[in-house]
């Protein structure tokens, strides 16, 4: 960690101590606490879903140690809630490729580093864990983010859907690659049927980021696309 990030964390240190929602996460087991947080009730959009109600302050305190924090333990819990919905795709689908919600390069500068990433590896690593078939493939940089834009949490809807818009674009050579089957290790022909792609995101508000996101993907060829966050 260089001299920046130690800083940045410092700060966050004192400016923003352990909550009791924070406390919370940290005093159970993650069944018990995926067990009491409450679900969801709505997606935003057709083609994605998510876990847990963001206007829960436990919740909201996870998602936030996520992306501001980079903690270990809510990135755990996530993760774990996470790969339980994948393991159902599992069963029907023979491979999964879970695709990190990308950042911006001035957000990744900001954090030093991409908080769904830290979801996906984390998923990846739990798969690995209990799979004995290595049916979950992660691909980091299939799906770029073109522009950065102002943070959504400061915008209305309309803001949200209009900053959205061409915001992603998938990589030509990373794409390439896996339409030759270099990266898809079980499949011998790349269909709906076979393969199922998974952005995941830590939290959805409007839809419209993560509509944009499978879109891109769609647009691409990789049509059998969906979304999935932590939470909405």
């Amino acid at each position: 960690m260089n001299i920046f990030q130690l800083t940045y964390n410092t700060i966050l240190e004192a400016l923003f101590p352990i909550s009791p929602a924070e406390k919370w996460l940290l005093s159970m087991d993650i069944g018990s606490i995926i067990k009491q947080l409450p679900r969801a009730k709505n997606a935003p959009i057709e083609d994605a879903c998510s876990i847990f109600s963001y206007k829960d302050d436990r919740v909201w305190q996870m998602v936030w140690s996520i992306k501001y924090r980079k903690s270990k333990r809510a990135v755990q819990i996530s993760a774990f809630a996470l790969h339980r919905i994948i393991q159902i795709y599992e069963s029907v689908v023979p491979n999964i490729v879970i695709i990190p919600m990308p950042v911006s390069k001035q957000r990744r500068r900001e954090r030093g580093y991409n908080q769904c990433e830290l979801l996906t590896d984390e998923i990846k690593r739990l798969n690995n864990e209990i799979s004995y078939e290595n049916k979950l493939t992660v691909i980091n940089n299939l799906l770029l983010r073109k522009k950065n834009t102002s943070r959504q949490t400061l915008k209305n809807r309309k803001g949200r859907l209009d900053s959205a818009h061409e915001l992603f674009i998938v990589d030509e050579i990373i794409l390439n690659q896996f339409l030759s089957e270099e990266i898809l290790p079980t499949s011998n022909h790349i269909s709906d049927k076979n393969v199922m792609f998974i952005v995941i995101d830590d939290v959805v508000t409007t839809g419209s980021t993560m509509k944009e996101a499978v879109q891109t993907m769609r647009n691409a060829g990789l049509t059998n696309t969906w979304g999935l966050s932590i939470a909405h």
